[in-house]
C-alpha cells in the first residue's frame, strides 16, 4: 500500500489531503497513458508534472479530467482535512515557552493522525510519501510521523518530489485536494473550475465545502462517498483523542 500525503492552503484555510493506493502500479500505469495520450511533455520529452495550481490550459485541463477518471475507476480512495485557520493557534500542541515550529510540527502530526489513522487499520508494510512540505517543516514533520506510524503500518515514510515521474500519483492527490479550496475560495481561472465540477461530477458529490461535510455524519459519508471524504478538524474535539 502506497500513501501519498500533501497540503494545501491559503490564508484563511489549510489542508491535508492523502492518496490511499491498494494497488499503485496500475493507477500509475494509467496515468502514465493519459500523459502519453495528450502528448503531455515538457521540451526534453520528460512527462510534464500534473498539478492544481498549472491547470490553467485546454490540454492540462483534459489530462485532470482524464486522471480523475481513472482515480475512480480504480481502488484508491482519498481523504482530507480542512482546518479554518481564522482564530486557529498553536498553544495547545506544546508548552508556552517551547518554539513553535515544534508545536506546528505536533499539530501536523495531529491532523495527519485523524487523516490516515482510520484508514490504516489493515494495513501493514506500507509507504508514505509526502510531497515537498512547507508548512509542515519536513523534517520535524517525518520525524513525528515516524514516531507515531513506523514501524506498523508504515515500514517508511519520506519526502519526496512530486515531479519526479515515479511518484506521480501524488499528482492526482494534488488535483484533487486543489479543487477543494477552489471550492472554499474559487479561482478565476476556468479550467480550475471546470476541473472541480468534473470531480464533483463524476464522483457524484453535490458540493466540497466543508459546510456540506460538516452536516454529514460519518457513517454517512462512508456510505454516500466511500472514494473521496473531506473531513474538518475541530479543535476542541480532536484535542480529546
Amino acid at each position: 500500500m502506497l500513501v501519498y500525503f500533501d497540503e494545501s492552503y491559503n490564508d484563511r484555510y489549510m489542508l491535508y489531503g492523502a492518496l490511499f493506493n491498494p494497488h499503485s502500479k496500475q493507477l500509475h500505469a494509467k496515468l502514465t497513458e493519459i500523459k502519453d495520450k495528450h502528448k503531455y511533455y515538457k521540451h526534453d520529452g520528460t512527462y510534464k508534472e500534473l498539478k492544481y495550481t498549472t491547470t490553467t490550459t485546454p490540454k492540462s485541463l483534459a489530462v485532470a479530467k482524464d486522471a480523475t477518471n481513472a482515480f475512480v475507476q480504480s481502488t484508491s480512495w482519498f481523504r482530507a482535512i480542512v482546518i479554518d485557520l481564522q482564530g486557529f493557534n498553536y498553544d495547545g500542541f506544546g508548552k508556552f515557552n517551547e518554539p513553535l515550529a515544534i508545536k506546528q510540527a505536533r499539530a501536523y502530526k495531529k491532523f495527519a493522525e485523524l487523516l490516515i489513522k482510520g484508514n490504516t487499520k489493515y494495513i501493514q508494510n506500507g509507504v508514505l510519501l509526502c510531497d515537498g512540505l512547507t508548512h509542515c517543516k519536513g523534517d520535524l514533520f517525518i520525524e513525528k510521523m515516524k514516531e507515531l506510524f513506523c514501524p506498523s503500518p508504515f515500514k517508511d515514510i519520506r519526502e519526496v518530489d512530486s515531479h519526479l515521474h515515479e511518484v506521480q500519483l501524488m499528482q492526482i492527490n494534488d488535483i484533487l485536494l486543489g479543487s477543494i479550496l477552489n471550492e472554499l475560495a474559487a479561482s478565476t481561472h476556468k479550467q480550475k473550475s471546470e476541473l472541480k465540477n468534473h470531480i464533483k461530477k463524476v464522483l457524484k458529490i453535490p458540493s466540497l465545502d466543508i459546510k456540506y461535510w460538516d452536516s454529514m455524519k460519518r457513517g454517512k459519508a462512508d456510505e454516500l462517498h466511500p472514494k473521496y471524504q473531506v473531513w474538518i478538524f475541530k479543535p476542541g474535539i480532536a484535542h480529546k483523542k
